[in-house]
This record gives structure tokens, C-alpha cells and sequence, in this order.
């Protein structure tokens, strides 16, 4: 990956051809008095020749890339050629046939004029393919950042629908609970609220949340649902994409507890090894899961795999398996 930085210089310098472009033909006029005295040990010599010899390849070239953005760009490569090798020929006539070059041999004259105009083009095509590169690679990282926005969006009024379901029908059963869960949903409110459009939280702010939204559930499905939940390795400083983990965990929840099935369990792992964060959560299969829940899982499911793809890319690994009673995810993330 290049640095940010680089590619902000590498595009700000050569977005500004007032700038580049006088920096280019002033190193190449020092760079040919060089040569030039250096072989005929004569800095007069050389300098006549670099008067004579930088206008008409200074001409030519700008002519060349009125070309190149006229009918190469526009993939028009017939008229392109032609146009190029007629401006070729006529170039090297008239840069062989000017004094004092033309001492020179020929063919030496036509090959040092064609090359020096085709080296400097290809910078000219380098350097558009590199900004071209640059302005994708933004164009595609605002479109997923986009799309991470609208998903991050629809976590807020699902939350809150979630949040009123459970609070409902707990009010049903008169639950002595009901303080102190207002309280708990209150903190993941504000976990929502504050962190959630966050690119990283700490681990542990996360699993707070989680642990909060799981003792809720026990108020709730104590009776019809044994729910385990642990946590091994080592948390502290470990930061993660917000609301990556949730997901599975509430998904357990939503359609692994039946309504008359008293065999229910739920069973989530969190375990920490070194920089690699892995998480397993198993739950039973209603037999009353019904077509619209199913499917609700696999909105559910497109949505957390694309925010982990756009996020973590090839860093991460996701095991998806069921059977006629259970059901298992296997998420491995390199944090």
C-alpha cells in the first residue's frame, strides 16, 4: 500500500502542470548541458546546441500531447499514428537540418530526437495512469464508505425496534426487572449513539454491549433458553469495527429460542489469541422457525458480511453451518 501521503504529494504536484512542467524542462536542459559538454568537453558547444535543440522538442512534445488526449485517449489509434509519424518525420527534419546538430549522423540525430519524444510521453501516460489509479481507488473507497454509512444506518431503528419488543413484553409479565433493564438499554443507547460511527472501538466497549443485550435475554428466556456466554484471552487494547459481532449474537437470539421448546441453547464463545479474535456462537433450531424469520436471518447475514468485507477485506475468516437442530457461526478476525 502506498502512504497516503505520497499519493496526496504525487497528486497535488502533478495535478499543476504550472508546476511540473517548468521543474521537468529546466532538470532536462541541465541534464543535456551535462551530457553534451561531457562528450565534446565544450560548455559553448553544448549550450548552442540545447538552444537550438530544446525548442523544437519542447513544440513537438506539447504537439504530441494534444494528440495523445485528442485521439489516443478517445481510442481514435488510426488518425493517433498517423498524425504521430508525420509530426515524427517532419520533427526530425527539421532537428537534423538546424545548425549545429546537423554535424551529427543521421540516424543518430532521428533516433535521440523520436526516443527523447516518446520518453517524455510515456512520463506524460506513467503519470495519468498513476492519477487515474489514485482518483479509483478514492472514488471506490467514498462508495463504501458510503455504503458502510447506510448500512451502519440501519442498526439504529433496528435497534430501537428490538429495544420496545423486548420492553413490551416484559411489561406484559409486571417484570421487577424492568428498572434495571431500562438501564442496561439506556448504556447500549449510548454505545449506539456515540460509537457506532466510529471506524474502531475498543473490544471491550464492545463486548460490554454485548454482555448488557445477553443478560437482558436471560431476564426474558430464563425459563425456555440456557444461554452461556464466556470470554477467554486477554481484551484490554484491542480495538474493533463497531457492531461486527453483535450481529451473529442477536441473530442466536431472534432464532434459536422457541416458544414451547424448553431444550433451547445458546452458546457464545469469544476467545482472544495474540492479534487474532475468534467467535463462536451455536444455537438450537425451533421447530417453529417460520419462512419470514428465515429470511429476515439472511438480510441480516448480507448485511454484517458486506460491512466485514468492506472493513477487514481478506483479514477475516466466516464459517457458516447448520443442521435439522443447530446452528453455528465460526468468525475469525485478525484485529
Amino acid at each position: 500500500m502506498i502512504p497516503e501521503i505520497i499519493k496526496k504529494l504525487f497528486t497535488v504536484f502533478f495535478s499543476r502542470r504550472i508546476v511540473y512542467h517548468p521543474c521537468f524542462w529546466i532538470s532536462h536542459i541541465v541534464f543535456l548541458l551535462l551530457i553534451f559538454t561531457n562528450i565534446n568537453n565544450s560548455f559553448s558547444f553544448a549550450l548552442s546546441i540545447v538552444i537550438i535543440m530544446e525548442p523544437i522538442l519542447i513544440i513537438t512534445t506539447y504537439i504530441h500531447f494534444f494528440l495523445i488526449e485528442k485521439y489516443f485517449y478517445e481510442m481514435r489509434i488510426l488518425p493517433y499514428l498517423g498524425l504521430t509519424s508525420i509530426l515524427m518525420i517532419v520533427g526530425c527534419i527539421v532537428f537534423y537540418y538546424v545548425p549545429p546538430y546537423n554535424q551529427n549522423n543521421p540516424v543518430n540525430s532521428t533516433l535521440g530526437f523520436t526516443s527523447a519524444i516518446f520518453v517524455i510521453s510515456s512520463i506524460k501516460l506513467i503519470k495519468k495512469g498513476i492519477l487515474d489509479h489514485f482518483k479509483l481507488q478514492e472514488m471506490t473507497k467514498k462508495q463504501v464508505e458510503a455504503e458502510l454509512s447506510v448500512l451502519k444506518a440501519q442498526i439504529n431503528p433496528h435497534f430501537l425496534l428490538n429495544t420496545f419488543n423486548s420492553l413490551y413484553s416484559l411489561s406484559l409479565k409486571n417484570s421487577p426487572e424492568i428498572p434495571e433493564i431500562i438501564l442496561k438499554y439506556s448504556d447500549m443507547m449510548k454505545y449506539i449513539l456515540t460509537k457506532v460511527s466510529s471506524d474502531r472501538v475498543e473490544l471491550n466497549e464492545e463486548l460490554d454491549f454485548i454482555k448488557n443485550y445477553i443478560s437482558i435475554q436471560k431476564i426474558r428466556f430464563s425459563d425456555k433458553c440456557n444461554i452461556t456466554f464466556n470470554v477467554e484471552g486477554k481484551t484490554e487494547g484491542e480495538l474493533i469495527a463497531p457492531m461486527v459481532l453483535f450481529p451473529f449474537v442477536e441473530n442466536s437470539f431472534k432464532h434459536g429460542i422457541g416458544t414451547s421448546n424448553s431444550d433451547s441453547f445458546i452458546n457464545i464463545r469469544l476467545i482472544m489469541e495474540k492479534n487474532k479474535m475468534k467467535l463462536v456462537v451455536e444455537n438450537s433450531i425451533p421447530d417453529n422457525l417460520i419462512k419470514s424469520e428465515e429470511d429476515s436471518l439472511k438480510t441480516g447475514l448480507i448485511n454484517v458480511k458486506k460491512r466485514l468485507e468492506y472493513i477487514y477485506d481478506s483479514n477475516y475468516d466466516l464459517i457458516i453451518s447448520d443442521t435439522q437442530d443447530t446452528y453455528k457461526v465460526k468468525l475469525a478476525i485478525e484485529l
